[in-house]
C-alpha cells in the first residue's frame, strides 16, 4: 500500500502588518542560529528567552532565543548598539502562515522579527479546520484527539480509495491509544481484517437489535425498508406501546393485542395491521436483523459489549458489519448505531466517549441525522461528499489497482501487531501523549471503582431503554 501523505492548507492572513525588523541572522549552525539584533528593539519588544522569533526564507524559519548577550555593568546600556541572540531552530512557517515543526535552516543575513504567536496559533487554529488534499503533499497531517471529538472528521474520495484512507486512520488511532470506544460501520464488509485482533467483528445480517429496544418511527422504518408505508394510525400506535421497555417480538404483539382489547374505540384495525406486518417481518429474512429470533433476545447488555466493548474492553472496538444485510436497511440500521452511541456518549457524560466510523456514509446518513459532534462523540465519516462541517480529507485517486487495494485492507503486516491495556480507567484522559505518572487513571480494582463501572454501565444500559 502506497503512503498517504496530505498537506494543511489556512487562509492568507488579510490586512496584517508586517512585524518589525529587529536584526538580522549573524551566523548559522546545524539547527541553531546567531542573530544581531538592534538593542533598542530588542528591548522594546521584550526579546528575552523563550522569546519566539521569525526568520526570513522561503519558507520563513521559526526559531527560539535561548540565550542572549547583556552589557557589562561597566558599558553604557544605551550605547550598546547590538546584542547577539543565540536561538534553536524549531521549525518554519508553511502555506498561509501555518507554523509546522519541519526545520528549516536560513541563510545568513537574512531579516529576523518577533514572531507573532497570537497569529501563529490563529493561522494553525484556521489551518486545521480547513480541507486538506490528501496525495499531493510534502508532509503528514496530524489531527488532535480533542479535535477529531469536538470538530468529527470527514474523508471525501471513491468508495475504495476513503476506505483505504479510513483503515489508515483507524488504525493509526488505535495504535495510539486513542481515548474512546470505537465502532466501524462497515457496508460492504472492506474491513473485515483490517485491524486484526484489535477489532471484534459484528454480522448484523445474524440478528442485531431487538424489536423492543427501538424508537417506534425506527421499527417503522425498518419495516417500509422492504414494504409499504404504515399508516399514520399504525404509526399513531406504535409510539403508543412502545415505551421503552425492550422485551421480544412476542412482547410486542401481544402489548399490540392487549391494546386492541382494552384500547380505545376504532383502533383494532390499527392494531390488526401492525401484527400482520410483525408476523411477516418474522418470516422475512431480509429483516432478521430485527426481526429474526437471532435478535429477539438481544439485551441492552449485548449491545454495550458487541458495538462498545463494554464492560471488558476487549478488544478496543467493533466492526459493524452490513454487507449482509438488505441494501435498504442498511442506512436504518446505520442510524440506530448513531442514536445509541451518543446515548452512551451523553448518558455517562462523557466519561466514556465514542468515535463512530462511517464508510460509505454519504448513502447511509443524510443532512436530518444527527452527526453533529459533542466533545464526547463525533463521527468519523468516509464517501464521496463531507458529512459534516469538521475537519475534511480530500482523498486523491489511488496509485494502485482497486482490486489490490480491497485485498491489502483485508490484511494486517506483521509491523502493525496492536497491543493494549484491556482495562478501562474511567475516566479517560483525552490526549495521545502518555501521561505523567501521578495524573494517570487508577486501575478499577477497588470495590469502589469497580461500582463506578457498574454505576456507568447501568446508566448506559437505561439510557438505550429510555430513548427508545
Amino acid at each position: 500500500m502506497s503512503r498517504v501523505e496530505t498537506r494543511s492548507l489556512a487562509p492568507e492572513a488579510e490586512g496584517a502588518a508586517e512585524a518589525r525588523p529587529l536584526g538580522v541572522i549573524a551566523s548559522v549552525a546545524p539547527g541553531r542560529v546567531i542573530a544581531a539584533l538592534s538593542a533598542s528593539f530588542a528591548q522594546e519588544e521584550g526579546v528575552t528567552i523563550g522569546t519566539l522569533l521569525r526568520i526570513d526564507g522561503e519558507p520563513a524559519a521559526v526559531a527560539v532565543v535561548t540565550g542572549i548577550e547583556a552589557p557589562a555593568a561597566d558599558i553604557d546600556a544605551e550605547a550598546f548598539d547590538v546584542v547577539l541572540a543565540e536561538a534553536e531552530l524549531v521549525g518554519r512557517i508553511g502555506a498561509g502562515g501555518l507554523v509546522e515543526s519541519r526545520i528549516h535552516c536560513p541563510t545568513v543575513g537574512v531579516r529576523t522579527s518577533r514572531l507573532d504567536t497570537a497569529a501563529a496559533l490563529a493561522a494553525r487554529e484556521a489551518g486545521l479546520r480547513l480541507a486538506v488534499p490528501i496525495g499531493e503533499a510534502d508532509g503528514p497531517f496530524s489531527i488532535e484527539a480533542d479535535r477529531i471529538l469536538s470538530e468529527g472528521v470527514s474523508i471525501v474520495g471513491p468508495d475504495l480509495a476513503s476506505a483505504r484512507a479510513m483503515a489508515v486512520t483507524v488504525r493509526s488511532l488505535l495504535k495510539r491509544g486513542f481515548p474512546a470506544r470505537l465502532v466501524l460501520v462497515d457496508p460492504d464488509n472492506l474491513f473485515t481484517r483490517s485491524f486484526g485482533n484489535a477489532a471484534s467483528i459484528v454480522d448484523a445480517s445474524a440478528g442485531f437489535i431487538a424489536p423492543g429496544l427501538l424508537t417506534a418511527d425506527e421499527l417503522a422504518d425498518c419495516l417500509e425498508a422492504v414494504g409499504d408505508p404504515l399508516s399514520r394510525e399504525d404509526l399513531r400506535l406504535l409510539k403508543a406501546v412502545m415505551r421503552g421497555q425492550g422485551g421480544t417480538l412476542r412482547d410486542l404483539i401481544g402489548d399490540l393485542e392487549r391494546e386492541r382489547e382494552q384500547g380505545a374505540p376504532g383502533t383494532g384495525a390499527a392494531c390488526a395491521s401492525v401484527v400482520r406486518r410483525l408476523r411477516a417481518a418474522r418470516e422475512d429474512a431480509r429483516l432478521a436483523p430485527v426481526f429474526g429470533e437471532d435478535a429477539d433476545h438481544l439485551s441492552p447488555d449485548d449491545l454495550l459489549q458487541r458495538l462498545f466493548r463494554l464492560p471488558d474492553g476487549s478488544p478496543p472496538m467493533a466492526v459493524c458489519q452490513l454487507g449482509g444485510c438488505e441494501a435498504a436497511l442498511q442506512p436504518v440500521l446505520t442510524r440506530i448505531i448513531l442514536r445509541l452511541s451518543r446515548t452512551l456518549a451523553r448518558s455517562t457524560e462523557g466519561r466514556i466517549p465514542v468515535l463512530m466510523a462511517v464508510h460509505g456514509a454519504d448513502r447511509l446518513l443524510g443532512e436530518d441525522d444527527d452527526t453533529e459532534p459533542s466533545g464526547s462523540f463525533a463521527v468519523l465519516s468516509a464517501g464521496r461528499e463531507p458529512l459534516i462541517a469538521g475537519v475534511t480529507l480530500y482523498h486523491a485517486a489511488a496509485k494502485v489497482r482497486d482490486d489490490a487495494v480491497a485485498a491489502q485492507l483485508k490484511q494486517l503486516d506483521g509491523a502493525d501487531l496492536l497491543a493494549f491495556d484491556w482495562e478501562l480507567p474511567w475516566p479517560q484522559a483525552l490526549t495521545l501523549t502518555p501521561l505523567p505518572e501521578s495524573a494517570q487513571p487508577r486501575p478499577l480494582t477497588t470495590a469502589a471503582g469497580e461500582r463506578d463501572v457498574h454505576a456507568l454501565i447501568d446508566a448506559a444500559r437505561s439510557a438505550f431503554a429510555a430513548t427508545s
